[in-house]
C-alpha cells in the first residue's frame, strides 16, 4: 500500500484504499501508515472502516476524519435490488432480512442459492421436537448434515469436487456455522418480537403464520 499509492493511477482521477477492518492493524502497521495518513498523495483517499474507533490509536484517529455511516431503510433497499432487475417479491424479502445492511442485500441478491439454503433451515427449525429433550438434542446431528449438505449444493460442483479435496467437514461447519446461527437467530428474534405484536419489525415476512405459531 505504502509503495502503491505514490503511482498514478492506471484508470480515472482518484485512488481510493479501504481499509476494512482497520482495528485489526497491528501497532507496527498502523505506524507505518501515519506519514500516508497526514501526507496523501495528490488524488488519493484512504478509508478506514471499524466498528471499534477506540481500539485505533490516538494518532491514527488524529489524521482522520470520521464518517458516519447509517443502517438504510428497508424501502431504499428494495428500490435498489428492483433496479437491479431482482424479481419483486425476492426483492422485498431480502429488503427485509438485510436490516439495512445494503451491501449484504446486493450480495445475497447474487447468491440465490442462499435462499434456498435459508429455507431449508427454517424447515429445520419448525421440525424440530417440542417436547422430548433427547430427541432436541439429537437434533444437533441433524443440523451438522443440513449444513453439509447445504454447503455442496451452494457450491459449483467441479469447484466442490477440487475443494472436497482439501476441506474437511468441520473446517466446512466452521465456515458455515456463522451463517447458519445467523439465519437461526433471526427467527427466535421475530418469535420474541411477535410476543410483543410489534408485528411490524419482524424481518422473515414470508413465515409469519410460523412463527405466530411458534411464538405461542
Amino acid at each position: 500500500l505504502l509503495e502503491d499509492a505514490y503511482l498514478k493511477p492506471y484508470h480515472g482521477q482518484w485512488k481510493v484504499y479501504v481499509i476494512d477492518p482497520a482495528d485489526r492493524m497491528t501497532p507496527q502497521a498502523a505506524n507505518a501508515l501515519l506519514h500516508l495518513l497526514e501526507e496523501p498523495p495528490k488524488n488519493v483517499v484512504l478509508v478506514l472502516v471499524t466498528c471499534r474507533p477506540d481500539s485505533l490509536l490516538p494518532t491514527v484517529v488524529s489524521r482522520c476524519q470520521k464518517v458516519g455511516f447509517h443502517l438504510v431503510p428497508s424501502d431504499e433497499i428494495e428500490r435498489v435490488l428492483l433496479g437491479r432487475e431482482i424479481e419483486r417479491n425476492t426483492a422485498c424479502l431480502l429488503a427485509s432480512l438485510a436490516q439495512g445492511r445494503i451491501g449484504w442485500a446486493l450480495q445475497t441478491a447474487s447468491c440465490p442459492e442462499w435462499l434456498e439454503t435459508r429455507a431449508k433451515i427454517l424447515d429445520w427449525i419448525c421440525s424440530l421436537p417440542r417436547s422430548d429433550i433427547k430427541a432436541a438434542l439429537r437434533c444437533s446431528a441433524d443440523l451438522r448434515q443440513l449444513i453439509l449438505d447445504t454447503w455442496r449444493s451452494e457450491v459449483d460442483q467441479a469447484a466442490f469436487a477440487q475443494a472436497g479435496e482439501r476441506l474437511r467437514p468441520d473446517q466446512i461447519l466452521r465456515a458455515r456455522l456463522p451463517m447458519i446461527f445467523d439465519i437461526i437467530a433471526s427467527w427466535y428474534r421475530d418469535c420474541l418480537i411477535l410476543s410483543t405484536t410489534r408485528a411490524e419489525e419482524v424481518v422473515n415476512i414470508d413465515r409469519l403464520d410460523a412463527l405466530r405459531s411458534e411464538a405461542e
